[in-house]
């Protein structure tokens, strides 16, 4: 790499700033530049890469694919500079940081309250905003909208670099039913066949990312499958849902409880459905900040030992 290589690293830091803010002026403002100079850097990019990166719509620019491409790079390797040149000292006591951290209400009910205290004993000054699982989520997390994603059962296996998946723990799933069903005798006994699980309508949970649950690809290898009644995105009121009816619900064992006084029955599956995996999501930039490296070991260290 050459001088004028290195001294145009820095426009790294216009591209990023005029994609992220949406004008000239905008980010002239927001790197304390005055107009004239950042229009010379745009300048100065669009004759390297030979293309014209941002285009108006209306009142905004809007960047180019090749800028789109270039853009989440840059970041990357603008937060990877800051991260080398800045302290590499970091005190939780003294952390003032705001957590979003992308969960569902699985996760929330079962670790939500269990990290929020752990975080806040260590750090009395940090904030946490658990955050709804959205169809968005990969690019939220590309994005720096969130910092981290809980994810389980039904999660679409696809993870593309920069992103990470670590696993930190499994669960399984147990039968749930009220007690007027026609197979609750049978149930408590464990005595139910697979087809006559199949023989009644289901309640589900729905997760808004793309996915297959585990249940049903063991049925799909069984070329049998269920009949789904009603999907939700709450266990909750999936529990509501069956009580006085003939419906059927398979529940993440670790929420058994919040069956709770209802008057239901729990089963074991008559299915081998093996234990799913429960994941962490993150960023990669995450190593090069010793703030969200500690909140991931944090994490993981709380839960990667749960039987």
């Amino acid at each position: 790499m050459n001088n004028v290589r290195r001294t145009e690293l820095g426009l790294l830091y216009v591209l990023v700033a005029i994609a992220e803010t949406g004008s000239v002026s905008a980010a002239a403002s927001r790197l304390s530049l005055s107009q004239p100079a950042v229009s010379q850097s745009l300048k100065r990019l669009r004759q390297i890469t030979q293309d014209r990166l941002f285009e108006r719509e209306g009142q905004r620019m809007v960047p180019t694919p090749i800028a789109l491409q270039m853009v989440e790079q840059a970041r990357d390797v603008i937060s990877r500079g800051n991260s080398l040149l800045s302290p590499q000292i970091f005190d939780p006591v003294s952390d003032k940081s705001t957590w979003r951290i992308a969960v569902s209400e699985y996760g929330l009910t079962a670790l939500g309250g269990v990290l929020f205290r752990k975080i806040t004993s260590l750090s009395p000054g940090a904030r946490v905003h658990f955050l709804p699982v959205t169809q968005s989520l990969l690019d939220d997390l590309l994005s720096h909208k969130i910092d981290f994603a809980f994810v389980g059962d039904g999660q679409d296996e696809t993870m593309i670099a920069p992103l990470v998946r670590e696993e930190l723990f499994h669960d399984h799933y147990i039968g749930v039913m009220h007690a007027t069903h026609p197979l609750a005798s049978k149930a408590r006994d464990n005595r139910i066949t697979l087809d006559e699980w199949l023989s009644f309508p289901h309640v589900r949970f729905g997760n808004a990312t793309p996915g297959v649950s585990s249940i049903d690809r063991k049925l799909a290898q069984l070329h049998r499958q269920r009949e789904i009644a009603v999907v939700t995105q709450s266990h909750r009121e999936n529990i509501e849902l069956i009580c006085g009816t003939s419906m059927l619900l398979a529940l993440p064992a670790r929420l058994r409880f919040l069956v709770g006084q209802t008057d239901c029955v729990l089963f074991d599956l008559p299915l081998d459905v093996p234990p799913y995996p429960y994941y962490l999501l993150y960023h990669q930039r995450v190593f090069g900040s010793p703030a969200t490296d500690y909140l991931r070991t944090l994490i993981r260290d709380l839960f990667k030992d749960l039987p």
